[in-house]
């Protein structure tokens, strides 16, 4: 169950799932949800459901695994399914789970920022708890802490993954401009995000590296 064909990092594991899989004998079935996160949870419950009804004999998983799909996967788990999640995990579900260390991750990019000389450091991310979202903010919050940096409620905002996306970026920079202190760098919790503030911060008189 895979959500962002189109996009590079779905596309890659896509097809290392099924370059591994070919030489054991395996089919994959993939079943893609929707973009649109009011979507997502009901897509990826209806995916499920029918692949656990077919019978199938494993499950990777690279959605946004919430809450409320967390009793499907354990029904798979249950039924001998092995489950695996890529990328972001549902805490406490009882399967393998194949990511990176966003926290450390997370933690060394602030540091570099810091090395380079910036102390006033915004950290944007999205309104979802997505599992990689929070251990990246607790990893910038833990290179804050280790340098003596003062965490600043001001400096960390979020926004939705939707089309009006720009917009609310905007009116997120300008209100970091009007602060006494305004920030002097920028974490964006992923590429994606990254990408479309460079995008607003083009069109403005910032000097971005």
């Amino acid at each position: 169950v895979i959500y962002g064909m189109a996009h590079g990092g779905a596309m890659s594991i896509f097809q290392g799932a099924a370059s591994a899989i070919q030489f054991d004998g395996f089919h994959l079935v993939v079943a893609e949800t929707s973009q649109n996160i009011h979507r997502r949870t009901e897509d990826e419950a209806k995916h499920i459901r029918a692949l656990i009804d077919k019978g199938i004999q494993g499950l990777i998983i690279y959605t946004e695994p919430t809450d409320q799909n967390r009793g499907l996967l354990e029904e798979a788990l249950v039924k001998g399914i092995p489950v695996v999640q890529i990328d972001r995990y549902l805490e406490g579900l009882a399967c393998d789970y194949v990511g990176i260390e966003n926290a450390l991750a997370a933690k060394e990019m602030t540091e570099h920022l810091i090395e380079v000389g910036h102390q006033l450091i915004a950290f944007l991310s999205f309104h979802y708890a997505a599992s990689t979202c929070k251990e990246r903010e607790q990893g910038y919050r833990d290179a804050l802490e280790q340098h003596n940096i003062p965490f600043d409620h001001a400096l960390v905002a979020y926004c939705n993954p939707a089309p009006d996306r720009i917009s609310a970026i905007t009116r997120i920079l300008q209100q970091w401009k009007t602060l006494a202190e305004p920030p002097t760098a920028i974490f964006a919790v992923n590429d994606e995000l990254a990408l479309a503030v460079s995008r607003v911060l083009s069109g403005l008189p910032v000097r971005v590296p």
